[in-house]
């Protein structure tokens, strides 16, 4: 059992006393503190490899409702299966969706074979979901040339002795829900030739709050590159940056938590993002100005993506 932060041992997935609240925020409050003299001098593998700002949007439209950090990461997730799809010369490229929920990942790839694939392509995609709490398909489309497997049997446990050769492993917001993240990752390393893990910033601490085990800051990251198994290679890039949390804050946080405050008081019901749907344009505006060609910051990420190879 293997964690990126053993002494966290509360998850905020669960409810949470006001004393295990205050616990869960003063344990991640004090690995961010420690974190501050990496931002100095920082190891090879922390903020070496930069992503690209987006000059324009592939895969996402402004029609979305989705907060800054979803957004971005859709993108950049597109981008990699683009990559993925476009470089293998597989007939069968096997993708492994780690806690995969209702895979909504799914979408994704489908976008990104469409993106590359002529209609004549050959090329089949193989994509299994592992979810110990496995919710119903979040995805009505059938093509030919994507085979689904679900399962909450799935685990990197079992995959480990199973003889599948996987291209490429995915997790989106999982890891910070996970307690032995290392051990995980170790596993999954077993029969994965990459793997790419979108998990919540530091700054994630004072924009989300309560939010799993832990935030990734680079204390934490640290304790997982010198935990990785022999021959792993880690890269972390930033994903987002001080204006994107901005647009999050006014236009979900701060509504959610007047909304939490009126549930208690008034006993009123309000939808959670109700703000960003009735002031839709207004929203659209923003998000596009906090993630179009916005560079993203080494300080203030909204998330980061975790490469292993």
């Amino acid at each position: 059992m293997k964690s990126s932060l053993p002494s966290q041992k509360l998850s905020a997935d669960y409810p949470l006393s006001l004393v295990g609240r205050l616990t869960w925020f003063y344990i991640n409050l004090l690995s961010n503190i420690i974190s501050l003299p990496q931002f100095i001098n920082s190891p090879c593998y922390l903020f070496n490899f930069s992503l690209p700002s987006l000059q324009s949007f592939l895969f996402n439209s402004l029609d979305s409702a989705k907060s800054p950090s979803r957004f971005l990461c859709e993108e950049y997730l597109f981008r990699e299966f683009v990559t993925l799809f476009r470089n293998s010369s597989k007939s069968n490229i096997q993708v492994y969706d780690f806690g995969c929920g209702g895979s909504s990942i799914l979408e994704i790839i489908d976008k990104a074979y469409t993106y590359v694939f002529n209609t004549d392509d050959n090329t089949k995609v193989t994509y299994i979901g592992y979810d110990p709490y496995l919710p119903s398909l979040n995805f009505n489309k059938s093509p030919g040339w994507l085979v689904i497997n679900r399962s909450s049997d799935f685990s990197p446990d079992y995959m480990k002795n199973e003889s599948i050769d996987i291209d490429l492993s995915v997790s989106f917001s999982v890891l910070e829900h996970v307690y032995d993240d290392i051990k995980q990752l170790n596993l999954i390393a077993t029969f994965s030739s990459c793997q790419l893990h979108f998990v919540p910033s530091w700054c994630c601490l004072f924009v989300y709050l309560w939010h799993g085990y832990r935030i990734y800051n680079p204390f934490i990251l640290r304790r997982l590159f010198l935990n990785l198994s022999e021959g792993l290679e880690l890269k972390v890039y930033s994903i987002g940056s001080l204006s994107a949390s901005f647009t999050y804050i006014v236009f979900t946080l701060i509504p959610q938590v007047l909304f939490f405050i009126l549930k208690k008081v008034l006993h009123i019901h309000i939808y959670k993002d109700v703000v960003r749907l009735r002031f839709k344009y207004l929203y659209r505006y923003f998000l596009s100005k906090s993630v179009l060609n916005a560079i993203n910051s080494r300080f203030f990420p909204s998330f980061l993506l975790l490469k292993i190879a």
